[in-house]
């Protein structure tokens, strides 16, 4: 293996990552043969972002919200490959009951839903809670590149700002919103309009392993510590099709 990967990544972030990998080629298997019905969007290429995230949250205290790519979120924060397989085959023992499908699954603290940018303001009523509160949480909200264009991120971050709460706002960013580049969509830069709010940036690539793999767990551990926002812009791939359908 490569030493450059086992230097930043443990043995058990990797067979994370390769279970997340497993459970998605699985979830294709199936599809292919008929077995699913309706459409699943899976996150092969991205799976080490979740990693990232998900191993320092504690599924008890802490909140996590995600969007219709949100399987390797799932199974990095406390889901396993059974309950995810059970819930898009509309099995009862799902998580959902198995009317959740693949977009919009409930477990415990876990949230996913299919409707581009409806978590974010919620996740920040979560995070004002938890700043009331006597638990040492965090809430986290992943969305893609694409929600860059909706006004609920940009009054979510205001508010969050504002009101000064435990949020990590996580930018999944593979450069394509379903089929169109972000280049040809999104003006400016990121880091600028994130810091205009007061909040703190931190732009990750997760496709090379790099030193600042470790400041995540340093930036998550203040947020939690500090109980402000905190905005994660990790750049990432997404291999294959937006979705099957």
């Amino acid at each position: 293996m490569d030493k450059s990967i086992v230097e930043y990544l443990s043995e058990s972030d990797i067979e994370k990552a390769i279970e997340i990998r497993a459970t998605e080629e699985t979830l294709l298997e199936f599809y292919g043969r008929g077995r699913i019905r309706g459409t699943i969007h899976t996150c092969v290429g991205s799976e080490i972002s979740a990693v990232l995230i998900g191993k320092h949250l504690d599924h008890q205290k802490d909140w996590l919200f995600t969007n219709h790519r949100g399987h390797g979120h799932f199974l990095s924060f406390n889901g396993s490959p059974d309950d995810l397989i059970r819930e898009i085959f509309g099995k009862y023992n799902g998580p959902s009951k198995g009317v959740g499908g693949s977009q919009h699954i409930k477990k415990g603290n876990f949230f996913s839903s299919g409707i581009q940018g409806s978590q974010i303001p919620v996740a920040v009523g979560v995070a004002k809670s938890l700043k009331e509160s006597e638990i040492q949480g965090i809430c986290v909200v992943f969305f893609g590149d694409g929600t860059l264009g909706t006004g609920s991120l940009w009054e979510s971050l205001n508010l969050a700002s504002v009101i000064n709460v435990p949020i990590v706002f996580v930018c999944e960013d593979n450069q394509i919103a379903q089929s169109t580049p972000s280049s040809i969509t999104f003006a400016g830069d990121l880091e600028t309009r994130v810091r205009g709010f007061g909040i703190d940036y931190l732009s990750v690539d997760t496709r090379i392993p790099n030193d600042k793999f470790e400041l995540i767990r340093v930036k998550l551990s203040e947020t939690r510590e500090q109980k402000k926002p905190l905005f994660l812009h990790l750049r990432t791939e997404r291999i294959n099709a937006h979705s099957k359908g």
